[in-house]
């Protein structure tokens, strides 16, 4: 039985013998407070008068002591002599902590009398740190974190098909502490770590994407008004040997939109056509295609160009085409670029919006990245193009547009406003590159 207070008496001389008192008097996780007090103690109904004695009190190798002379012991009474306070570390294990106590009588009622009243401290308190292998196997054993002292985070590391091990955690979603293995642990807390994984699976390649205008039979022509796109794409099964194509779309841009057309795609690698109508062969054309599988989606472009003519006329003269079919009347000219006397003509596109504020500004956003790619085929951050806007519906919200800006840090065009604004409204908008 664990003892945190021990009482005891050494050996009698006449009637009088030491009386040793050992307790523990205060402690925390680390460490114990022990105090052991010697005294001397008449029986037997004797009292002393006088005395002149030595006493001592000891704590795990540690002692205390004091002379004292003229000591007067009450018939069957105890006087206190010395005492000894030491605080002692905590282990791993329950520790018996010996703890002496002595008195020596010089003269009168002399002898010499001495006791062991040990304390058992307990250990330190420990901690559980186990491990998770969250979808894998191979986790570590569970371990133990004691007190104060350093604890450092297995090396081993779980396995999990097709996934490739990141780091533990202390939340099974991945947030939380995130600790590496061999790393210091310091928390004095019972602790769960999950395994974070990140799928080794690559997304889908696009090997090819590839348009042609052809006739109605399929055959290729320059001035088709059909465009036929093909399409070779392969999945990863390195790591699933299940992973197949889950869609695979075809889109044309179409002024400031993409339309979408699916094609028929299945298994892991393949090849697939769609033949889209009704593009005009003066016009040159965009197209997207996407290609997705169970761990990614992927996209690759491509274009077609117009037919090609270097100089057109219209049966009666009255319309002149440049690198394009002549029009029944006027001048039309394509290419890219455009230059009239060495100036270079702009591209332009023209539109309408509708603007959902997230909070009331006089700032709000007219064009991401993705919108801006998808307008204008183009990425946001080249050039040095000119947006031109203004109030598109004045009875739906009575919003004063003062321009639009570019903000190289967030990637984004913003509407500016001649005041806060909270509610929707809508922005025609002009851009010019």
């Amino acid at each position: 039985m664990a003892l945190s207070e021990n009482n005891g008496t050494g050996g009698n001389v006449g009637n009088w013998h030491v009386r040793g008192h050992s307790k523990i008097i205060a402690q925390d996780n680390g460490s114990a407070t022990i105090k052991t007090t010697s005294s001397i103690e008449s029986f037997g109904g004797y009292w002393y008068s006088g005395l002149n004695i030595h006493a001592g009190a000891c704590v795990n190798g540690q002692w205390a002591g004091v002379d004292k002379t003229g000591v007067n012991v009450g018939t069957n009474s105890t006087v206190q002599l010395v005492s000894k306070t030491l605080k002692v570390p905590k282990t791993r294990n329950w520790q018996s902590i010996d703890c002496i106590a002595d008195v020596r009588v010089n003269g009168f009622a002399a002898g010499f009398s001495q006791v062991h009243v040990a304390v058992d401290v307990p250990p330190k308190p420990s901690h559980t740190v186990s491990y998770n292998a969250n979808g894998g196997s191979g986790a570590p054993r569970s371990a133990t974190k004691w007190y104060g002292e350093d604890f450092y985070i297995s090396n081993q590391k779980p396995t999990r098909a097709n996934h490739v091990f990141q780091y533990w955690a202390t939340a099974s979603n991945g947030s939380g502490t995130r600790y590496n293995p061999g790393q210091r642990y310091t928390p004095d807390a019972n602790v769960t770590l999950y395994a974070v994984w990140k799928l080794a699976t690559k997304p889908p390649t696009i090997q090819s994407f590839t348009a042609q205008r052809v006739d109605e039979a399929g055959n290729m022509v320059e001035s088709g008004t059909r465009v036929k796109l093909y399409v070779t794409w392969k999945c990863d099964t390195s790591g699933d040997s299940a992973n197949t194509v889950q869609s695979v779309t075809v889109a044309v841009q179409d002024g400031g939109t993409w339309q979408e057309t699916p094609v028929t795609a299945s298994g892991a690698t393949g090849t697939g056509t769609v033949t889209l109508t009704d593009l005009s062969a003066d016009a040159s054309w965009r197209f997207r295609v996407a290609v997705r599988d169970k761990y990614g989606t992927v996209s690759a472009y491509t274009t077609v160009g117009p037919q090609r003519f270097l100089l057109d006329f219209s049966a009666d003269g009255r319309g002149i085409g440049i690198g394009v079919g002549a029009p029944a009347e006027g001048v039309a000219i394509n290419g890219e670029p455009v230059t009239v006397n060495g100036c270079r003509m702009p591209r332009i596109y023209t539109g309408s919006k509708v603007i959902t504020p997230t909070a009331s500004s006089n700032r709000h956003t007219l064009f991401t990245a993705e919108e801006w790619a998808k307008i204008t085929g183009t990425d946001i951050a080249d050039g040095h193009p000119t947006v031109l806007v203004a109030n598109g519906d004045i009875n739906a919200q009575n919003v004063a547009v003062t321009g639009a800006g570019y903000a190289n840090s967030t990637k984004r065009w913003y509407v500016w406003l001649a005041s806060n604004v909270s509610g929707m409204f809508r922005v025609n908008y002009t851009i010019i590159i």
